[in-house]
């Protein structure tokens, strides 16, 4: 039984499956004439230029990255600060100390101007 089979597949291959040398499938016929040495080395010189402009992108996008992350840092100390500052006001105005207390306030509406700022500028997401 094995060996009508083997036979069987001898046959296939040699007969069925064989695509004759001489012949060429359409997806290949760009293979029938080779780059010229110009031409392959326009080929190269644009593969290197994608892999430079691809290296430049991900570089910039690990900049940009940290920028984000730097923002967003900056933009938790000022919301801390923020919330200091209008703790400190409230404090200075309990033990009446009015000069203090209008010197914080006026940090406070400084710090939420800047804040505000931040936020139109789409720099805080």
């Amino acid at each position: 039984m094995n060996k009508t089979f083997d036979k069987l597949e001898v046959y296939l291959m040699n007969n069925v499956f064989k695509i004759p040398y001489n012949s060429l499938l359409s997806e290949d016929s760009p293979q029938t004439n080779p780059y010229s040495n110009v031409e392959d080395k326009l080929v190269h010189k644009c593969l290197d230029d994608i892999r430079e402009q691809i290296l430049v992108a991900v570089v910039r996008n690990a900049a940009l990255k940290a920028e984000i992350k730097d923002i967003k840092c900056a933009e938790v100390v000022s919301l801390e600060n923020r919330q200091f500052i209008h703790h400190l006001s409230h404090t200075l105005k309990n033990v009446n100390a009015p000069h203090l207390q209008e010197t914080f306030s006026y940090l406070c509406w400084k710090s939420e101007n800047i804040i505000k700022k931040l936020g139109e500028d789409n720099l805080l997401q």
